[in-house]
């Protein structure tokens, strides 16, 4: 008779990777709610000092030095997307996840991003070639190394994610930021010019691979193809899809800027788009990571998917639409402020592109229901039709200069609205009407608080920026939560919220 082989035994890593990850469920909706605190914060804080950092720099280094790292991040930074592969967003969602299939998606992500290296410093001096900037090279160079640090902390980050360790994330965020921001400040001051950008990526990100490492369960083992791997790589290959779309649509807008007027006025472009994105980004990706693990959860029970979707969108536009109405009223005194007189350009920029971002979150939300339904193909579907007509708007847009790239964008969100809005909301369903009622209030109460702020700024010149800005920032403050709490409907969506952060305070209590 045939000898049966003795199993291997499992190893130490494996063990401690069983342990750690591989035991545990998913994290149910209150872990979630917790743990989106600890998410809000730490991205308040890294945002707060890259913002400082930045407002530093900005008054060191003259825009056409921003600019030609613009321009190399809006080719190679599609490479960031790539060597994930989705397999992150596949790690933190699925149900069960051993060492071995662990093992296979780093090992995978890792071989990857060397050869996204490879390509990125093949791609260098044609880059150099293409915008006619001789000094793209060296940057280029020097960033395409960036994909070998990302890829090897991909799924350590992912599995910190899995078990809710935010703690640890934040403090990871937290120290690479700070190694990188300082590295940036040293090197413009030693008038490095653009290598203190690329430092300021480079350092950071090699800390925080180190970090997480450190901290991660996953100690890499075999490399194994299994038919959970398999299925891993289709559902992060589709979502991949989706996310190349989105940042091609908006780097071609860069690409041709740098090609069609120079670095100069990308800077002031990106410029413009980033801060209207870094407002917004605060609440959906935040949102989005928690509603990537909690909505699954509720397919069973349609009722309870869609309050937690409404109570998730009514969340991200209580923060959202005011920061939209600031941006559209005062986004031109707000980057004479932040970035100085240099950067002027970038604020009626910010202020058109304010106009999209009335409605940019709520078609944002709708990826949470295609990932939650594991319907990342039908994702990819839209995708493809969506960032075409944004590109399309794009080319159309670019010939009235930067202006009309910034009307574009806004004007596209609109168009796309219904579209995706009723393609997404589909069964499991969900009630427009039920959508207008928790959207509505937010948005009107930020025009309304608009509205009685204005008056209030004065002329340029007749006071400095930051005076003139705090009685028309304090009225603001002042209306707009005051309004939406009168708003009927409105204490039974807010409450639970405000439970959630101060479970002690007295309207707390009151919730029920």
């Amino acid at each position: 008779m045939p000898v049966l082989a003795e199993p291997r035994p499992p190893s130490r890593g494996e063990r401690r990777f069983t342990a750690a990850v591989a035991a545990g469920p998913l994290p149910g909706a209150a872990a979630a709610v917790r743990g989106g605190l600890f998410v809000l914060v730490a991205r308040a804080g890294i945002q707060g000092l890259q913002l400082l950092v930045l407002l530093w720099l900005a008054r060191l280094l003259p825009p056409r030095e921003f600019g030609l790292v613009a321009l190399i991040t809006a080719v190679l930074g599609a490479g960031q997307l790539v060597q994930d592969l989705g397999l992150s967003a596949a790690t933190v969602q699925r149900p069960d996840l051993r060492h071995g299939e662990a093992s296979t998606l780093f090992w995978i992500t890792v071989a990857l991003s060397a050869l996204l290296s490879l390509l990125g410093l093949l791609l260098a001096p044609l880059l150099a070639a293409f915008y006619q900037e001789p000094s793209i090279t060296p940057l280029a160079l020097a960033l395409a190394l960036g994909f070998l640090l990302g890829g090897a902390g991909a799924q350590h980050r992912a599995l910190l994610l899995r078990q809710q360790r935010h703690r640890r994330l934040a403090l990871i965020g937290l120290l690479s930021t700070a190694a990188g921001c300082l590295s940036a400040l040293w090197l413009a001051h030693q008038g490095a010019g653009a290598w203190a950008l690329v430092a300021q990526q480079l350092v950071g990100g090699l800390l925080a691979t180190v970090l997480l490492w450190q901290a991660s369960p996953l100690s890499p083992d075999r490399f194994q193809i299994s038919p959970a791997v398999r299925e891993m790589l289709r559902f992060g290959g589709h979502f991949l899809g989706f996310r190349l779309l989105g940042y091609g649509a908006h780097n071609l807008q860069v690409v041709l800027v740098g090609r069609e007027l120079g670095a100069a006025s990308a800077a002031l472009f990106t410029r413009a788009y980033w801060l209207a994105q870094q407002a917004l980004g605060y609440a959906n990706d935040t949102a989005g990571q928690l509603a990537q693990a909690a909505l699954p959860r509720r397919l069973e029970d349609p009722a309870a998917f869609e309050r937690y979707y409404l109570r998730s969108l009514h969340a991200v536009l209580l923060a959202t639409a005011p920061l939209a109405a600031l941006c559209l009223g005062y986004g031109d005194r707000l980057i004479g402020l932040l970035f100085g007189p240099a950067w002027g350009a970038s604020g009626e920029l910010l202020r058109i592109l304010a106009v999209g971002m009335w409605v940019q979150p709520v078609l944002y939300s709708t990826g949470w229901l295609y990932t939650a339904r594991g319907e990342t193909r039908a994702l990819l579907r839209w995708g493809l039709f969506g960032w075409t007509v944004m590109i399309l708007a794009s080319l159309i847009g670019l010939q009235q200069g930067l202006p009309g790239l910034a009307w574009a964008w806004s004007l596209g969100q609109w168009a796309l609205l219904l579209p995706g809005c009723a393609l997404a909301w589909r069964g499991p369903g969900i009630r427009p009407s039920a959508v207008l009622a928790v959207a509505a209030p937010p948005l009107l109460a930020a025009l309304l608080a608009l509205a009685l702020s204005w008056p209030l700024l004065p002329d340029p010149g007749r006071a400095s920026p930051a005076l003139g800005l705090l009685p028309v920032l304090g009225v603001f403050a002042l209306v707009y939560p005051a309004a939406v709490l009168v708003w009927p409907g409105q204490r039974p969506l807010i409450l639970p919220l405000l439970a959630a952060v101060w479970p002690r305070h007295p309207l707390s209590a009151s919730r029920s």
